[in-house]
């Protein structure tokens, strides 16, 4: 203890029994001083020492909690959907609860952003639900890239198939319907991916990065959405077979020497995986 009865500074400042006073004309005065002065030095080497780094706790706060008025700012600042792009949320918004399911517009500007950064000539989506986010993707495109999309449910994908052609990009989209594995297990082992996005069965998602990083180019990119599951990946109670399967994959890539990965907060949380 430092300070208040009994500290350190009470005991170094206690001569012959007596608490000593600190007057200019006493015999202690300038030992006492010195004492002070070094104390006061000491500690603030210590305060220092501590404030060079800040916890990681405060680190983390700098991430903006997000409020209506302020997610409005972002879309409004930031690249927007056209009329396609409105008209096919708007069509999806339709089916009900399976509509969440669609990314939001910002994540959809990020990914073509992303996708025009890297030029990928081989993009792959896994899980394409109403193509909303193939058409950001497939606008990034380099003109001799091509997006092959991979999906198990056809009502869902002749929606995407119609806005496709209505966004002039059917052309730049291969669909494949079945199972993504035995899709994945087809391609040719010399084609390299360069950009992968992953939004299907949470329980897969492990199966899915396994089968993409042998084939990831060196200047390739993995996107895997909803890894942060609407905060429900810490909670512990949460125990749901969705849940445990997003934290076992998010521990199985932070775990991985062969990967350098980033969780950004956009959307329900998206990982961005390179090879190491």
């Amino acid at each position: 203890m430092l300070f208040g009865e009994g500290s350190l500074l009470s005991h170094i400042l206690q001569i012959n029994g007596d608490q000593t006073c600190i007057q200019g004309n006493s015999p202690n005065y300038y030992a006492v001083l010195f004492v002070v002065r070094l104390f006061c030095s000491l500690l603030a080497q210590m305060l220092r020492k501590k404030m060079r780094r800040p916890p990681a706790t405060l680190a983390l706060m700098r991430t903006l909690p997000s409020t209506p008025e302020l997610y409005q700012y972002l879309i409004q600042h930031g690249t927007p959907p056209d009329e396609v792009l409105d008209d096919l949320s708007a069509e999806t918004q339709s089916l009900g609860g399976i509509s969440r399911m669609q990314i939001p517009p910002d994540q959809g500007a990020f990914m073509m952003l992303l996708t025009k950064l890297i030029s990928p000539k081989v993009a792959i989506e896994i899980g394409t639900f109403t193509g909303y986010s193939a058409i950001w993707i497939a606008r990034g495109l380099p003109a001799d890239g091509h997006l092959i999309c991979m999906d198990i449910n056809r009502e869902w994908t002749d929606i995407a198939r119609r806005y496709w052609t209505r966004a002039g990009l059917d052309g730049k989209i291969t669909l494949k319907l079945g199972a993504a594995s035995e899709t994945l297990g087809e391609l040719p082992d010399d084609t390299p991916v360069d950009l992968a996005f992953i939004d299907a069965d949470k329980p897969s998602y492990a199966d899915y990065y396994e089968a993409l990083v042998p084939r990831l180019s060196q200047r390739g990119a993995i996107l895997v959405d909803n890894v942060l599951w609407s905060g429900q990946v810490v909670d512990a109670e949460d125990t749901e077979g969705d849940t445990s399967a997003l934290r076992e994959f998010n521990q199985h890539v932070a775990a991985d020497p062969r990967t350098a990965q980033v969780v950004l907060p956009i959307g329900d949380g998206v990982s961005l995986i390179t090879l190491a």
